[in-house]
């Protein structure tokens, strides 16, 4: 602890009051006395102080001091609180799983009507597509006669043509199947046309 002389306390405890009290523009001298000392009034007389700081501890752990909750106090509000959100929780999970399982369900049922509506198809066989109505002109015909070049993925199917291979696959629902074969995947050229193309 620093030692003053009561002459120096004197001065300083005079000089602190008036960096407190200055009006006008204060000077790095006046926050300094302002940080380091404090003035306490102890019944007639004042005292000069110098206050006491939580050396060793950051900001930080002093705020997280503060926040630390003590299991002892912990009421049974808070109990019942932390019991319902985790009630709260736990339902969300259920819902969760149970709209997942509910789509798998859909996607399923899905899946069957098409494959009633949309029979199977094999490669060799005929389809008339139609054309969008942007992709010809009025002379050029409604529908298409293709045929099942192949299967490339899960229910898309690659179609050819007697001008060559249409540049996009098709599903079952873009399609219907003709009893009759009027083209083979034998006679179709080898290179890739457009839908336009193909309605020529």
């Amino acid at each position: 602890m620093e030692s003053h002389h009561p002459e120096d306390v004197q001065d300083s405890s005079y000089a602190l009051k008036e960096s407190k009290n200055k009006i006008t523009k204060k000077i790095p001298e006046d926050y300094q006395r302002l940080a380091r000392y404090d003035v306490v009034k102890i019944g007639a007389s004042e005292k000069l102080i110098i206050p006491v700081k939580n050396e060793g501890k950051s900001d930080k752990e002093t705020e997280n001091q503060g926040n630390t909750t003590d299991p002892s106090k912990i009421t049974q509000s808070d109990q019942e609180i932390v019991i319902a959100l985790d009630k709260k929780k736990q339902d969300i999970g259920n819902i969760r799983k149970f709209v997942g399982q509910s789509l798998k369900k859909q996607a399923g049922k899905i899946l069957a009507l098409s494959s009633v509506k949309y029979p199977a198809v094999n490669t060799g066989d005929n389809v008339v597509v139609k054309i969008p109505d942007v992709d010809r002109v009025k002379a050029d015909d409604r529908n298409i006669i293709a045929v099942i070049i192949s299967q490339e993925t899960e229910g898309m199917y690659k179609l050819g043509t007697k001008h060559g291979i249409l540049n996009q696959l098709y599903a079952k629902n873009q399609f219907t199947v003709c009893k009759e074969t009027f083209i083979t995947v034998d006679i179709v050229p080898q290179h890739e046309v457009t839908i336009r193309q193909g309605a020529k």
